[in-house]
């Protein structure tokens, strides 16, 4: 399995580093966080509470989806 992991890594690293723009760097930084916090056993647990703010960073998109962070 983890060869397989490192293939996909160099595959997406030669693409990312064909397109040279911040654009790539924002993505591979974005895949990184999502890679940390999907497998991160240290997921902050909280309460959703009516009257409270909360912050949702949706991402790198990809075509018309959405990467704002939302309140």
């Amino acid at each position: 399995m983890k060869n397989k992991i490192n293939e996909q890594l160099h595959l997406t690293e030669n693409i990312l580093n064909n397109i040279n723009t911040k654009e790539a760097v924002d993505y591979a930084t974005w895949t990184k966080d999502k890679a940390q916090i999907k497998f991160s056993n240290d997921i902050p647990k909280f309460p959703i509470t009516t009257g409270f703010i909360h912050w949702c960073n949706l991402g790198i998109n990809i075509g018309s989806e959405q990467n704002k962070i939302r309140q």
